[in-house]
């Protein structure tokens, strides 16, 4: 075929419709007569391999350009181009600036576009594709690369059977993508969620194939990291989209069992995910817009009176938490969700509530007489999450923490209250507390303690002279496991003394009461003591 024939048939695919959205159903002639002219191109293409000409990647060029429009795609792969096109991809010869135009007729040929995608797999052209991800090529490669398998692969089940692998190579390199401050500032804003949205689906990469823990860690890391980005943090939490990240902390909790993964590098990643989640839930519903967009399409009373007196209570993302703690079997599980719930109650009382809680359904009330409240009225399975951080076991720094956050709350009338039904709600719970102020280290403190028990609440701190000590909540540093205990006692001291100011007589049972002073006074008597003794030993020789 002459140059001339070529640079016409190539001039009439430039000038179809290049959105792909053309009508591909041409007739047998038509594509028989297309076929036929580009085996000629065909013929051309091999020349100019041959003499390694400098033409090659114009011609390549044009026919990916080409092959944008659909009805020139089964052409393509019938007159033998895509098949060719596929062979000089693992050529060392094979230039960069070439291959990339390769990679761009290989991806459009097979954008929906059943026959050529068979060629593709059948020819075992996949693992030769996804080979160009390897550190040995040129970073250029990787968004055509990424692109042609995408177009290979998307809804394609006989490739996903055959090639399940391929999703892991296509997660880490994702995962890798996302990791680039350049590649956040550029990406579509609908990838986060779109990452997500794989990683959940039960049925993906197919039916007959599950998406391995590993490569789960890796779509959601990947959303997880793209959503540290301003712009798509702010898109995605207007989305209706949005809840999927609580789908997504659900399936990592319950889908996959550290305990279960033989690879002990994964399941470290699965826990990293897990902590990594519960940041981008804070993140993503501490946003206005997420607030917002749940509103709009949440429990919105209809304005008619009668109506609005029987809508049901206000039911959040919240709730579903506690759901999920009540039924999953796994420690870790109940872990990830309390500690959910605790960093919630952290952030309620470090920043201000009344700008967190904007919307009606938490308008202060009689019964409520803050927005903060009205919150924790509607959420009263809170106590529920603290109370298991207190009595679990495994893990000392997280039950550190939440004795810090407890103190936070106890400031407050209305954090007090969650506070006394999280410390009460079973023996563990108090027996924590006792534990935590000191009871038990030593009978001549315990003693004086249960000797004084009987005070009255409100002068139990008075009378050590705690008000005094200037204690304030402080949270512990895990590095620093000797300073742990004494930090979590003053932590107790602060919320014990502050839950007796905050008057929670009508939420606290006598003999409770009773057990919290002795707890107060003990661990009020140990850090006197340890504070006298160590003014002691740093006072000098008297003269």
């Amino acid at each position: 075929m002459v140059s001339e024939e070529i640079g016409g048939l190539l001039a009439r695919m430039s000038s179809t419709n290049l959105d792909g959205d053309d009508e591909p159903d041409i007739s047998q002639d038509v594509i028989a007569e297309r076929t036929r002219h580009l085996e000629k191109v065909l013929e051309s293409l091999k020349q100019l391999w041959d003499y390694r000409s400098d033409e090659l990647e114009d011609l390549l060029e044009k026919l990916g350009t080409g092959s944008r429009d659909a009805s020139w795609r089964i052409p393509i792969g019938d007159s033998g181009i895509l098949d060719y096109a596929l062979e000089l991809l693992p050529h060392d010869e094979f230039e960069t600036g070439p291959k990339i135009q390769a990679l761009r007729l290989i991806g459009n040929s097979c954008a929906d576009t059943e026959e050529n995608r068979a060629r593709v797999v059948q020819g075992a052209y996949v693992p030769v594709i996804a080979g160009l991800l390897g550190p040995v090529n040129s970073d250029d490669l990787l968004p055509y690369v990424i692109t042609s398998l995408h177009n290979i692969c998307v809804d394609y089940g006989q490739q996903l059977t055959r090639s399940p692998h391929l999703v892991g190579i296509t997660s880490k390199t994702i995962a890798l993508l996302a990791s680039n401050d350049q590649e956040k500032e550029k990406a579509n804003v609908s990838t986060p969620l779109t990452l997500l949205k794989l990683a959940c689906n039960p049925s993906w990469p197919s039916r007959s194939v599950s998406l391995a823990a590993d490569d789960f860690c890796n779509l959601v890391s990947a959303a997880a990291a793209y959503l540290t980005n301003e712009r798509l943090l702010a898109t995605a939490a207007a989305s209706i989209d949005s809840p999927i990240v609580f789908d997504a902390l659900y399936a990592a909790c319950t889908r996959y069992s550290c305990a279960k993964l033989e690879d002990m590098d994964e399941a470290e990643q699965l826990g990293r995910v897990r902590k990594s989640l519960v940041g981008t839930v804070a993140d993503l519903t501490g946003r206005d817009e997420f607030q917002q967009q749940q509103r709009y399409s949440g429990n919105d009373n209809d304005e008619n009176t009668t109506t609005t007196n029987i809508a049901p209570p206000i039911r959040t993302n919240i709730h579903a938490l506690f759901d999920l703690f009540r039924r999953a079997d796994p420690e870790p599980t109940k872990t990830e969700c309390a500690r959910t719930a605790m960093a919630l109650c952290r952030l309620l009382h470090q920043s201000d509530a009344d700008v967190m809680l904007p919307w009606p359904e938490w308008a202060p009330s009689s019964s409520s007489p803050s927005r903060r409240a009205a919150f924790y009225n509607a959420h009263a399975g809170l106590d529920e999450l603290l109370s298991f951080l207190l009595v679990q076991t495994r893990f000392p720094a997280l039950r550190s923490e939440a004795w810090f956050v407890l103190a936070l709350m106890s400031r407050s009338p209305d954090g007090a209250k969650v506070v006394v039904r999280a410390l009460t709600r079973t023996d563990a719970a108090l027996a924590a507390v006792m534990t935590a102020a000191g009871v038990g280290q030593g009978s001549a403190v315990v003693e004086a303690g249960e000797e004084k028990s009987g005070g009255p609440g409100e002068e139990a701190a008075a009378e050590l002279g705690i008000d005094g000590l200037g204690l304030e909540p402080r949270q512990a540093d895990p590095k620093q496991m000797a300073n742990m205990a004494r930090i979590d006692r003053e932590n107790v001291l602060v919320l014990l003394t502050e839950l007796l100011r905050n008057q929670v007589d009508d939420d606290l049972r006598e003999d409770h009461r009773r057990k919290l002073e002795a707890a107060l006074r003990t661990g009020g008597g140990i850090v006197m003591d340890e504070r006298a003794k160590a003014s002691g030993s740093t006072a000098g020789p008297s003269a």
